[in-house]
Order: structure tokens, then sequence, then C-alpha cells
């Protein structure tokens, strides 16, 4: 069962052109991907970004009302 996420557009359009002549044949497969990857390599226990980078990120997305 597939569920849908909305991104904002800006995003959409920035992800869109990053993929462009890529493998990815769309916008969501390519989130999926890039999810998948980030779920992984903490399962693992592998950090992809540092304290600082993630707090910048949290900040963003909760001014982007993604966080209450």
């Amino acid at each position: 069962m597939d569920t849908q996420i909305a991104l904002p557009k800006e995003l959409h359009e920035k992800i869109a052109g990053r993929i462009a002549g890529s493998q990815f044949e769309s916008v969501q497969k390519y989130v999926v991907y890039v999810l998948r990857e980030v779920i992984a390599a903490d399962e693992a226990g592998d950090d992809l970004m540092t304290q600082e980078q993630r707090v910048r990120i949290e900040k963003r997305l909760r001014n982007l009302g993604y966080f209450g």
C-alpha cells in the first residue's frame, strides 16, 4: 500500500532539476531512494550528517510547519 507525502513545490522543482538525465524516472522514486538510504544508514549506526546539520534541518522543517 502506497501513501502520499506532500512536498513544497520549490523542493519538488529542485529535485526534478537534480534528477534530470539521471537513472531516476520520477521525483517520487528519488525521494524513496534517498529515504531508504538514510534509514539503512541509521539502522547500521552510520551517521550521514553531523549533529549540527541535523539540528539545522530540524529547524528548517519546524519553520516549514512539519514539526509542532
